[in-house]
């Protein structure tokens, strides 16, 4: 199974992430996505340099509607959020969301950029084996990406909630966060879940467009029963996030 994951920067390279995306769509199974709007008013948006495309997920089903089902959660109203894309022939039987910080439609100051944030589930069946596939957008902080309370509060509700579900399970997205703090190594080990990004001595998630210092943020984790069979950053410049790319395959208990 294939699975991509990406915070799509609000679409702000909309010509090159479509493009990327059409290269994508017919290999990769599933696609994970953050920073995505929904037909969003313009007062809901953060102020940046380049303009968002406000009605990203209509760009994302225009390329990918025809191949794959998709699932929309938002943090904010119906406005902003996160977006999964599974192919058609794949079962999907289970999805939810939990809120990891705040509450759905916090947003102080009208900047969805310091709001709520979730976390999309989907379960699905791939090859007559269930697995459980989790995303996040991770609470951003103008500090950084160290550790502070609320942090070390998210992961502890990242947690409990993934914790509720048996068998194979990825857990991918922008987490906001460096590897090395208490709030990373909560996830890894109260989860018994491979970080591929430190395993694999990732130095970066982020592309050119991002010119600030710390160079991680988004990662991969998978558990137990998962066969990694590839996994990459991607070196194209669709978003200041570089897109993470991950092949694997299941294994049963009596092969561990």
């Amino acid at each position: 199974m294939k699975l991509l994951c990406l915070n799509t920067w609000s679409g702000r390279r909309r010509k090159e992430l479509l493009s990327f995306l059409e290269t994508y769509k017919d290999s990769v199974d599933v696609f994970c996505f953050q920073e995505v709007y929904n037909r969003s008013p313009k007062n809901l948006r953060p102020i940046y340099d380049k303009e968002p495309d406000l009605r990203l997920l209509d760009s994302l089903v225009s390329v990918l509607g025809d191949t794959h089902w998709h699932i929309f959660r938002s943090s904010v109203s119906s406005v902003w959020g996160l977006a999964v894309f599974v192919k058609k022939d794949i079962p999907v039987f289970h999805e939810d969301e939990c809120f990891i910080y705040k509450e759905k439609g916090y947003v102080p100051d009208g900047d969805i950029a310091c709001g709520a944030r979730n976390m999309q589930m989907i379960s699905l069946e791939y090859k007559k084996t269930s697995v459980h596939i989790f995303h996040l957008h991770g609470l951003w902080d103008e500090r950084g990406k160290g550790d502070t309370d609320e942090r070390l509060k998210q992961s502890q509700r990242i947690v409990e909630y993934v914790n509720l579900f048996e068998g194979p399970r990825i857990l991918c997205g922008d987490f906001n966060m460096l590897p090395n703090t208490k709030s990373m190594r909560l996830i890894e080990e109260k989860l018994h879940m491979r970080n591929l990004i430190t395993e694999n001595g990732i130095m970066s998630t982020r592309t050119v467009l991002y010119k600030k210092s710390d160079k991680y943020a988004d990662y991969i984790l998978v558990g137990e029963g998962i066969a990694v069979e590839d996994m990459a950053v991607l070196t194209d410049v669709v978003s200041d996030h570089a897109p993470l790319y991950l092949d694997i395959d299941f294994v049963s208990r009596a092969k561990l």
